[in-house]
């Protein structure tokens, strides 16, 4: 990565999930996803483009039909409610369950707001 000399970096989580529900998940520094609303436990690594020789390990799961797998841009923990007051990204390190709260307070809407704006 030739940015990297110049301080420049990528955060990633690559997915590859299988018809029959078989996940494979490698972060590189990026937010890890939920599954049925609980952060899955991920390795922490870092982002793409700081050490040449990195190794990104693999986390494996199994999907069920019914479950969802949820992932996040850095945009989610940088949004901002109703009053302009951030998420917040010390509310995503604390606990999960204090980026659920909001997420689930504004999912219908942010929807409806991005839905408007296109």
């Amino acid at each position: 990565m030739w940015r990297a000399k110049e301080g420049g970096f990528v955060t990633c989580l690559a997915a590859r999930i299988d018809p029959g529900g078989a996940v494979t998940l490698a972060n590189a520094g990026h937010l890890a996803p939920y599954r049925n609303g609980e952060e899955v436990d991920l390795p922490p690594r870092l982002p793409l483009g700081l050490i040449a020789d990195a190794t990104y390990e693999e986390t494996r799961l199994a999907l069920a039909f019914d479950e969802a797998l949820t992932f996040l841009s850095d945009g989610v923990v940088e949004a901002r409610d109703e009053k302009g007051e951030l998420f917040g990204s010390t509310a995503h390190s604390e606990s999960p369950g204090n980026l659920r709260r909001p997420l689930r307070k504004q999912r219908g809407t942010l929807g409806r707001r991005m839905t408007s704006r296109y």
